[in-house]
């Protein structure tokens, strides 16, 4: 087994946090204090930035190192599947 073959991307852990608290959207933007467009979008997969990482770790009482190290760590395991372009 490779190191990489047990990445995934943050939302889809976030996700499952979400589903076992029984919140959606919705309320997951209500307890983070993030808008309802960002916290959808990190649910659909977008990056999850310092400011966003720090309000989900508050909400889920993670902290948000937990966010920011599996968002960088799937995205070194894109860039490792990627061929390197350099200009």
């Amino acid at each position: 087994m490779s190191v990489d073959d047990n990445l995934f991307p943050p939302y889809e852990l976030l996700k499952e946090e979400l589903a076992e608290r029984g919140w959606d959207a919705a309320r997951f933007a209500q307890e983070s204090g993030l808008n309802l467009s960002l916290a959808d979008s990190i649910l659909n997969g977008a990056p999850i930035s310092e400011l966003a990482a720090a309000a989900i770790g508050r909400a889920l009482g993670t902290g948000p190192e937990l966010w920011l190290n599996l968002q960088h760590m799937h995205k070194l395991d894109l860039a490792r599947k990627e061929p390197a372009k350099f200009d």
